[in-house]
Protein backbone atom coordinates (compact mmCIF):
# COMPACT_ATOMS: atom_id res chain seq x y z
CA UNK A 1 0.00 0.00 0.00
CA UNK A 2 1.42 3.37 -0.92
CA UNK A 3 2.10 6.69 0.85
CA UNK A 4 -1.53 8.63 1.18
CA UNK A 5 -1.32 11.94 -0.65
CA UNK A 6 -1.27 14.75 1.43
CA UNK A 7 -3.97 17.53 0.81
CA UNK A 8 -5.18 20.35 1.84
CA UNK A 9 -8.94 21.02 3.48
CA UNK A 10 -9.75 23.01 0.46
CA UNK A 11 -8.46 20.26 -2.09
CA UNK A 12 -10.08 17.58 -0.32
CA UNK A 13 -13.50 19.45 0.12
CA UNK A 14 -13.05 20.40 -3.72
CA UNK A 15 -12.18 16.65 -4.59
CA UNK A 16 -15.56 15.88 -2.92
CA UNK A 17 -17.48 18.76 -4.67
CA UNK A 18 -16.52 17.43 -8.54
CA UNK A 19 -17.24 13.87 -7.23
CA UNK A 20 -20.75 14.69 -5.86
CA UNK A 21 -21.81 17.09 -7.96
CA UNK A 22 -20.58 15.43 -10.98
CA UNK A 23 -21.36 11.95 -10.25
CA UNK A 24 -25.17 13.48 -9.29
CA UNK A 25 -26.06 15.94 -11.80
CA UNK A 26 -29.83 15.27 -11.31
CA UNK A 27 -31.83 13.62 -8.45
CA UNK A 28 -35.15 12.77 -7.59
CA UNK A 29 -35.60 12.07 -3.81
CA UNK A 30 -38.38 11.64 -1.60
CA UNK A 31 -38.68 12.42 2.11
CA UNK A 32 -40.41 14.16 4.78
CA UNK A 33 -40.14 17.80 5.23
CA UNK A 34 -38.81 18.91 8.94
CA UNK A 35 -37.36 22.08 10.12
CA UNK A 36 -39.17 24.23 7.44
CA UNK A 37 -37.78 27.79 7.21
CA UNK A 38 -38.34 30.62 4.83
CA UNK A 39 -35.55 33.20 4.84
CA UNK A 40 -35.84 36.84 5.01
CA UNK A 41 -34.10 36.82 1.66
CA UNK A 42 -36.93 34.43 -0.02
CA UNK A 43 -35.27 31.30 -0.03
CA UNK A 44 -36.59 28.11 1.50
CA UNK A 45 -34.33 25.97 3.85
CA UNK A 46 -35.88 22.90 4.99
CA UNK A 47 -34.40 19.18 6.01
CA UNK A 48 -35.58 16.20 3.94
CA UNK A 49 -35.79 13.02 5.82
CA UNK A 50 -37.10 9.16 6.32
CA UNK A 51 -35.86 6.83 9.15
CA UNK A 52 -32.49 6.03 8.19
CA UNK A 53 -31.46 9.30 7.23
CA UNK A 54 -31.89 12.91 6.73
CA UNK A 55 -30.43 15.59 4.18
CA UNK A 56 -30.09 19.34 4.23
CA UNK A 57 -32.75 21.18 1.18
CA UNK A 58 -32.61 24.50 -0.29
CA UNK A 59 -35.20 26.52 -2.97
CA UNK A 60 -33.87 29.56 -4.32
CA UNK A 61 -36.68 32.47 -4.07
CA UNK A 62 -36.69 31.97 -8.54
CA UNK A 63 -38.02 28.54 -8.37
CA UNK A 64 -40.22 28.87 -5.46
CA UNK A 65 -43.10 30.71 -8.09
CA UNK A 66 -43.74 27.23 -9.80
CA UNK A 67 -44.77 26.12 -6.08
CA UNK A 68 -49.28 25.23 -6.15
CA UNK A 69 -48.89 24.61 -1.89
CA UNK A 70 -47.40 25.54 0.93
CA UNK A 71 -45.05 23.76 2.07
CA UNK A 72 -45.22 22.49 5.57
CA UNK A 73 -43.74 20.00 8.38
CA UNK A 74 -44.93 16.38 8.09
CA UNK A 75 -45.25 16.56 4.83
CA UNK A 76 -44.09 13.28 2.24
CA UNK A 77 -42.15 15.32 -0.95
CA UNK A 78 -40.84 14.21 -3.95
CA UNK A 79 -37.74 16.58 -4.97
CA UNK A 80 -36.18 17.61 -7.92
CA UNK A 81 -32.10 18.83 -8.15
CA UNK A 82 -28.63 18.59 -7.70
CA UNK A 83 -26.38 17.46 -5.05
CA UNK A 84 -24.00 20.98 -3.70
CA UNK A 85 -21.21 21.26 -1.64
CA UNK A 86 -20.36 24.31 0.61
CA UNK A 87 -16.93 24.38 1.03
CA UNK A 88 -17.01 27.03 4.32
CA UNK A 89 -19.02 24.30 6.15
CA UNK A 90 -18.11 20.98 4.27
CA UNK A 91 -21.62 20.46 4.14
CA UNK A 92 -23.76 18.98 0.84
CA UNK A 93 -27.24 19.87 0.61
CA UNK A 94 -29.84 19.21 -2.16
CA UNK A 95 -30.12 22.30 -4.68
CA UNK A 96 -34.06 22.13 -5.09
CA UNK A 97 -35.48 22.95 -9.15
CA UNK A 98 -38.80 21.64 -8.46
CA UNK A 99 -41.20 20.08 -5.44
CA UNK A 100 -44.45 18.20 -5.36
CA UNK A 101 -46.37 16.41 -2.68
CA UNK A 102 -46.09 12.65 -2.15
CA UNK A 103 -48.66 12.18 0.62
CA UNK A 104 -48.49 12.36 4.69
CA UNK A 105 -45.00 11.69 5.87
CA UNK A 106 -44.62 8.51 8.60
CA UNK A 107 -43.49 10.96 11.29
CA UNK A 108 -46.62 13.22 11.08
CA UNK A 109 -48.20 10.32 10.78
CA UNK A 110 -47.32 8.51 13.90
CA UNK A 111 -48.14 11.83 15.84
CA UNK A 112 -51.72 11.79 14.70
CA UNK A 113 -52.04 8.11 15.19
CA UNK A 114 -50.74 9.49 19.15
CA UNK A 115 -53.16 12.15 19.16
CA UNK A 116 -56.18 10.29 18.19
CA UNK A 117 -55.52 7.33 20.48
CA UNK A 118 -54.95 10.01 23.87
CA UNK A 119 -57.93 12.20 22.61
CA UNK A 120 -59.83 8.64 22.46
CA UNK A 121 -58.67 7.87 26.32
CA UNK A 122 -60.37 11.03 27.18
CA UNK A 123 -56.61 13.49 28.14
CA UNK A 124 -57.49 16.55 25.68
CA UNK A 125 -61.06 16.98 27.33
CA UNK A 126 -61.69 20.26 28.73
CA UNK A 127 -62.51 19.40 32.35
CA UNK A 128 -58.83 17.34 32.76
CA UNK A 129 -57.35 21.57 31.75
CA UNK A 130 -55.99 23.24 35.13
CA UNK A 131 -55.22 26.86 34.24
CA UNK A 132 -51.10 27.23 34.06
CA UNK A 133 -50.15 29.25 37.48
CA UNK A 134 -49.24 32.32 37.04
CA UNK A 135 -46.36 31.77 40.19
CA UNK A 136 -45.67 28.49 40.00
CA UNK A 137 -44.90 27.19 43.96
CA UNK A 138 -43.00 24.02 42.76
CA UNK A 139 -40.48 22.97 40.10
CA UNK A 140 -38.25 20.21 39.45
CA UNK A 141 -35.22 19.40 37.41
CA UNK A 142 -34.19 15.74 36.39
CA UNK A 143 -30.36 15.80 36.43
CA UNK A 144 -27.45 13.37 36.42
CA UNK A 145 -26.29 12.07 39.66
CA UNK A 146 -22.78 13.38 38.46
CA UNK A 147 -23.83 16.87 38.25
CA UNK A 148 -24.46 19.78 40.81
CA UNK A 149 -26.44 18.93 43.51
CA UNK A 150 -28.99 21.81 43.18
CA UNK A 151 -29.32 23.47 39.88
CA UNK A 152 -33.03 24.53 41.05
CA UNK A 153 -31.32 26.58 43.92
CA UNK A 154 -29.54 28.77 41.52
CA UNK A 155 -32.81 29.32 39.55
CA UNK A 156 -35.16 30.12 42.50
CA UNK A 157 -32.56 32.62 44.24
CA UNK A 158 -32.05 34.39 40.86
CA UNK A 159 -35.46 35.21 40.97
CA UNK A 160 -36.06 35.99 44.24
CA UNK A 161 -33.28 38.34 44.22
CA UNK A 162 -34.88 39.92 41.34
CA UNK A 163 -37.79 40.39 43.28
CA UNK A 164 -39.57 38.44 41.15
CA UNK A 165 -41.07 35.06 43.14
CA UNK A 166 -40.29 32.31 45.51
CA UNK A 167 -40.63 28.31 44.18
CA UNK A 168 -39.69 24.94 45.65
CA UNK A 169 -37.20 23.52 43.49
CA UNK A 170 -37.01 19.85 43.73
CA UNK A 171 -34.33 17.83 41.90
CA UNK A 172 -34.97 14.29 40.52
CA UNK A 173 -31.40 12.10 40.44
CA UNK A 174 -31.76 10.30 37.17
CA UNK A 175 -29.50 8.02 35.07
CA UNK A 176 -29.45 10.14 32.09
CA UNK A 177 -29.10 7.54 29.11
CA UNK A 178 -29.92 4.61 30.49
CA UNK A 179 -32.95 2.37 29.53
CA UNK A 180 -33.75 2.71 33.35
CA UNK A 181 -33.84 6.71 33.99
CA UNK A 182 -37.41 6.15 33.25
CA UNK A 183 -38.18 3.84 36.47
CA UNK A 184 -35.70 6.28 38.45
CA UNK A 185 -38.13 9.44 37.35
CA UNK A 186 -41.39 7.32 37.79
CA UNK A 187 -40.19 7.04 41.50
CA UNK A 188 -40.57 10.49 42.82
CA UNK A 189 -37.62 10.66 45.00
CA UNK A 190 -36.19 13.66 45.27
CA UNK A 191 -32.77 15.21 46.52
Amino acid sequence: MGKPQKLTVTELTDLIRHTLEGGFPELLVEGELSNFRPSSTGHLYFTLKDSGASIQAIMFKNRIRSLNFEPKDGMLLRVKGSLSVYAARGTYSIVVEEMERAGEGDILAMLEERKRKLAAEGLFDEKRKRPIPRFPETDSFGTHRAYPPYPGRGLSGTCGRRGTFQFQALQYRTLILHPKRLRCVHSGNHV
